[in-house]
């Protein structure tokens, strides 16, 4: 837009063009002459618009206002982006913070599973409990597998906020080679 600015400046300005043509032919200039004969013609030509009745002062206000307008866009985009970026980051708290409750509830599953194991061999419990207790056991590593997910997509829409690829940053999941 600047640029173009330039160029509504620049095109008040006199200009000035030079030309020429030559040939050889019959006639030639002169065409009472009637034999084949070289001829030229030189000439200069001066253009000036010195009266445009402010048109270059209206497009220069229209590109200004253009100029406003992009500044304002980026600066609305730029804050969108602030605050996609710094919720991305909060979202990779929480679900750090999920997958360290997962792993608290998978130990605490192991430890019922190892009760239950106990008082099955003992008769104190049927084994549709212990299966129960199995099956919750399960669904808490699943959940924790999913979690695990849901954290690298959080990541992953993080980077690509900020632009980055992911060679430029490392995704460590915490706990990643703790699986039992």
């Amino acid at each position: 837009l600047e640029y173009n600015k330039q160029l509504i400046s620049s095109a008040r300005r006199p200009t000035i063009f030079g030309f020429a043509q030559g040939g050889y032919g019959q006639p030639g200039l002169n065409p009472v002459n009637e034999g084949f004969a070289p001829y030229y013609i030189l000439g200069v030509k001066l253009n000036w618009n010195f009266w445009d009745w402010n048109n270059a002062k209206r497009e220069k206000k229209i590109l200004s206002l253009q100029q406003a307008r992009v500044e304002h866009q980026k600066e609305t985009f730029d804050h969108n982006l602030n605050v996609g970026l710094k919720k991305a980051r909060e979202d990779v708290v929480k679900m750090g913070e999920v997958l360290q409750k997962d792993q608290e509830i998978i130990e605490l599953r192991k430890n019922i599973i190892k009760t239950s194991t106990s008082k099955l061999e003992n008769g104190v419990i049927q084994s549709a409990d212990y299966v129960r207790d199995f099956n919750n056991y399960l669904v808490s590593q699943v959940m924790h597998n999913l979690h695990r997910l849901q954290l690298l997509q959080t990541k992953f829409y993080y980077l690509t906020l900020k632009g980055n690829s992911i060679g430029d940053e490392t995704l460590i999941l915490p706990n990643q080679n703790k699986r039992k």
